[in-house]
This record gives C-alpha cells, sequence and structure tokens, in this order.
C-alpha cells in the first residue's frame, strides 16, 4: 500500500516538473497546480534499493491544459522518497499545453540542475511557429534554450 502513495507522489513531482517547463515559456497557459492530476499507464514499479519509480505503457500525465505522454516515465529521488532529483520520459514522448507542442525521443527533466534537454528528432510548435533539431536544452529559471543537430525554424508573420 505504501508504493501506491509513493507512485502518487512521484506523479505530482512529474507534474510539477512540467510546470517548470511551463515557465520556460513553453506554453500560452500557466498550469493549475490546484487542478486535479491524472496518471495513467499500463504498469507502475517502485524499486526502493535504486530510489526509482518507473510508469510503463502509455503513460499519459495531466493536469489542466498540460500534459505530458511516452511510451514510459522514470522517476529518480534522493534518499527520501520527496526528494526527487530528475524525470526521464522516453518513447515518442509528447509535451502539450494548448496551443504549444514539443515532441522528441527523449525528455530529461533535471530537477536539481533546473534543466529540460529534449533529444532526437525534437520538434516544437508554438504560436505558429515551428523548429526542429536533434536537441533542445532548456534552462527552466531564465528560459534561455540551445539548439543543436541540424536547426530548422519555420516563423510565421503575425497578421
Amino acid at each position: 500500500m505504501t508504493h501506491i502513495f509513493k507512485a502518487i507522489f512521484f506523479t505530482l513531482c512529474c507534474v510539477a516538473s512540467m510546470s517548470l517547463a511551463q515557465s520556460s515559456g513553453f506554453g500560452s497557459i500557466k498550469a493549475n497546480q490546484n487542478a486535479p492530476i491524472s496518471v495513467e499507464a499500463d504498469q507502475l514499479s517502485v524499486d526502493e534499493a535504486s530510489n526509482t519509480a518507473l510508469f510503463e505503457g502509455a503513460v499519459e500525465i495531466a493536469q489542466g491544459d498540460m500534459s505530458l505522454s511516452a511510451a514510459r516515465v522514470t522517476v529518480y529521488y534522493g534518499d527520501t522518497q520527496t526528494d526527487i532529483s530528475k524525470m526521464i520520459a522516453s518513447g515518442n514522448v509528447v509535451l502539450n499545453s494548448a496551443p504549444d507542442f514539443a515532441q522528441a525521443n527523449q525528455a530529461d527533466f533535471d530537477i536539481e540542475a533546473g534543466t529540460l534537454i529534449l533529444t532526437g528528432d525534437v520538434t516544437v510548435r508554438q504560436d505558429g511557429n515551428n523548429l526542429t533539431a536533434q536537441r533542445i536544452e532548456i534552462d527552466l529559471e531564465t528560459g534561455a534554450a540551445k539548439m543543436s543537430g541540424r536547426v530548422k525554424t519555420i516563423l510565421t508573420p503575425k497578421k
């Protein structure tokens, strides 16, 4: 039973990480931290020995208008279950905050470093503009971003 409560807590931390990404300029709507959090996955495994929780199979995490989907999401925590250090989503990762959208093969949220790194066929759609790259690193505190790996941008003029 305690594993279920820990898994729920990990999920809250995952959504908190998404909210940090939100503050970097992704998403026109701020995540409502009071909104219910919905998490679905085919399977959940908690490994106290390695301080990890693994959600697998069509993982869907949502809070308000902000959502994350991926084939698997691994949450890493420190000495206590409340000390979340990192979250890695892999396998067709989609971050959605209507109307903005990002997709990649992997998303690495490093909570301690305050970074979000999207890798592998990254696509970002924001305000009608599109950006593709192989890697995008975002500083979640400043919003600064660095793209690499054949970067392509399509800018749509405002009417």
